[in-house]
């Protein structure tokens, strides 16, 4: 059972360039409206974005069905209260809920 107040962790991959704009929230640079568009749909699905870390290339990243080209990616990582939703593409694993694509999911196993 979670304490109250109690934040879990989240993670998921998206591109590495969109890291300016999930972590500090800067958009300058960046001129395509449809990754614009991509990348703040992406932030509304994850919540609080606290860090990133370097995961390297991915065809298939959590951002695909958002934005879908393969990229130099990053996990993200959020903290998000006990109560969070998931959108549907993604799957829980423990206590933690963790990004991933239906179609990787089933190839886990």
């Amino acid at each position: 059972m979670n304490a109250p107040n109690k934040l879990v962790l989240i993670a998921a991959t998206a591109p590495s360039s969109w890291a300016s704009y999930l972590i500090n929230g800067d958009l300058s640079g960046y001129e395509d409206k449809a990754e614009i568009k991509a990348m703040k749909a992406f932030e509304r699905e994850m919540g609080g974005i606290v860090s990133c870390e370097e995961n390297g290339f991915s065809h298939y990243h959590d951002a695909y069905h958002l934005f879908p080209y393969g990229a130099d990616c990053e996990t993200y990582i959020a903290l998000v209260s006990p109560d969070f939703e998931a959108p549907s593409h993604w799957f829980f694993q423990g206590d933690e809920v963790t990004a991933k694509r239906a179609h990787d999911a089933d190839l886990e196993g």
